[in-house]
């Protein structure tokens, strides 16, 4: 059996994971053809991983266990996990701990906790605590502006 690992996600909707390489292609042009490099996705779409978000219609339990605000996904391929997160590393939801993945279904859950307050900007608003909604200054009557 392969090794697996859990994935945490904090995307509301989740996210479909694939893996690319890159190859030369010769692309036609009006003067001949050129080499260029283009990415193909590896399997040609039979390796993607549907990675589980946290969102969930209001009153109802979300699909996918949640922890900390993270989505939990077991069973991921180590091996897909370690080539995607090669070629994603210096995206933001890696560098920001929106998704990241352990061996170990027990030190994700404790990352989910320990991360729990990552925001990855599509949280629900709420708009008195929110610090995406602006704050309105609230105008003063003053007897004096009427004289």
């Amino acid at each position: 059996m392969s090794a697996t690992v859990t994935v945490a996600c904090k995307l509301p909707a989740g996210i479909i994971l694939r893996v690319f390489e890159h190859k030369e292609f010769q692309e036609p042009g009006p003067g001949g053809s050129r080499t260029v490099m283009r990415a193909f996705e590896v399997g040609g779409g039979e390796m993607r991983q549907v990675i589980a978000g946290n969102a969930a219609p209001h009153g109802m339990s979300p699909k996918a266990q949640v922890i900390g605000g993270y989505a939990l996904t077991h069973n991921v391929p180590a091996d897909f996990w370690e080539a995607w997160y090669d070629q994603n590393r210096d995206s933001e939801i890696v560098k920001n701990n929106i998704i990241f993945a352990y061996e170990k279904p027990a030190m994700t859950s404790g990352a989910a906790k320990e991360h729990r307050d990552a925001r990855s900007g599509m949280e629900r608003i709420t708009p008195d605590t929110d610090p995406r909604v602006p704050k309105r200054k609230l105008k003063t009557f003053d007897p004096k502006d009427n004289e």
